[in-house]
């Protein structure tokens, strides 16, 4: 039994497409996750090179190393939308 059938090997060349776009941390971003959400500069700098290793956003990233709490990561997206 193959247990993970959508890694098996093919003849026809498959990719997995992603549309997300590195995100460029802006400087009020980076204050409000340090003065606001209380973020360490490393668990800052974390965030952001495990956002581009993975190609995701930096509140998921964030919220999935367990840097911020679901209630923070509600509040960062409140923010970004205004302040898009």
């Amino acid at each position: 039994m193959e247990l993970m059938p959508f890694l098996s090997h093919s003849k026809t060349n498959s990719m997995i497409y992603n549309t997300h776009i590195h995100e460029v941390l802006s400087k009020e971003l980076y204050t409000y996750l340090s003065c606001e959400l209380n973020l360490t500069d490393n668990a800052i700098n974390l965030g952001i090179k495990q956002s581009h290793n993975e190609c995701a956003p930096i509140s998921i990233i964030l919220w999935n190393l367990g840097l911020i709490n679901l209630d923070q990561y509600r509040q960062l997206l409140d923010w970004k939308i205004k302040h898009a």
